[in-house]
């Protein structure tokens, strides 16, 4: 199962069509104006996907990331 990180949203509509459609979604919501947020490493090392306003400062420790949806470029409509 795909597992995506979101620090941009708490539980949406958009979320739970996420998990209805079969991916493992975390909510790890920050700060919008946090530029540079930390993820616990339980968070960084699982997730294939992130959505974010802005990466996170340990992105290098995101091993198993494969994609980055920044907000700027739209979400909402997931």
């Amino acid at each position: 199962m795909t597992r995506i990180l979101s620090i941009i949203e708490e539980e949406t509509e958009h979320v739970r069509a996420l998990r209805a459609g079969g991916f493992e979604v975390d909510l790890f919501p920050q700060d919008p104006s946090d530029t540079s947020p930390v993820l616990p490493p339980e968070f960084a090392t699982e997730a294939e996907i992130l959505f974010c306003n802005y990466p996170p400062a340990n992105l290098a420790e995101m091993k198993s990331l494969q994609v980055i949806q920044l907000a700027s470029v739209g979400t909402t409509q997931l």
